[in-house]
């Protein structure tokens, strides 16, 4: 997943504004610490220097100050962990744009690790071009249900054994092959 270079919000009224997948917003964990239990508030946030997603942490406390999830969630609150957050890490990108960043900076990558041959290459794109992105370029991310991508590979299955024209959103598509 790829990020922006704007980060958080600018105030509690904005981040309450925009309702956010689970993954999007920060969560609690307990952990041990050689001082005792603490709370931590877990979000995800952009690496700088690969544009990743990873998950990074703020210490809110000792278990034993803050008794309840409630308390230890009020207190991060307090401390402003909310504005560490990231709108743009999973909040409304299409898979189409999910699929070019992956084209443009994982497809082709020239290192050792993670390069691929010509032909290779080749086919991945002519697979995103002729049949993955006519049905899912416009869709978020986020509303991808397993179940409507089964149905989408039964459809397809079917068409390629059938010999048939692939529906994709309201309009054939040759098949190749």
């Amino acid at each position: 997943m790829y990020c922006s270079k704007a980060g958080g919000f600018n105030n509690e009224a904005q981040r309450q504004s925009i309702v956010m997948p689970k993954q999007a917003k920060g969560w609690l964990r307990r952990k041990d610490y050689a001082e005792g239990e603490i709370w931590k508030y877990c979000f995800y946030t952009c690496r700088p220097t690969d544009k990743k997603r990873v998950e990074n942490y703020k210490i809110i406390g000792l278990v034993r100050d803050f008794h309840s999830e409630a308390e230890a969630l009020q207190e991060a609150t307090r401390l402003g962990y909310w504005k560490l957050l990231d709108p743009s890490i999973s909040l409304s990108k299409t898979f189409g744009e999910i699929a070019q960043h992956w084209r443009k900076e994982e497809l082709t990558k020239k290192g050792a690790i993670g390069k691929r041959a010509a032909e290779t290459i080749t086919t991945h794109e002519s697979m995103l071009d002729g049949y993955i992105l006519p049905r899912w370029a416009e869709v978020k991310a986020l509303n991808m249900q397993p179940v409507d991508i089964e149905r989408w590979f039964e459809e397809l299955a079917l068409a390629i054994t059938q010999k048939r024209p692939l529906m994709i959103s309201s309009k054939p598509a040759t098949l190749r092959g």
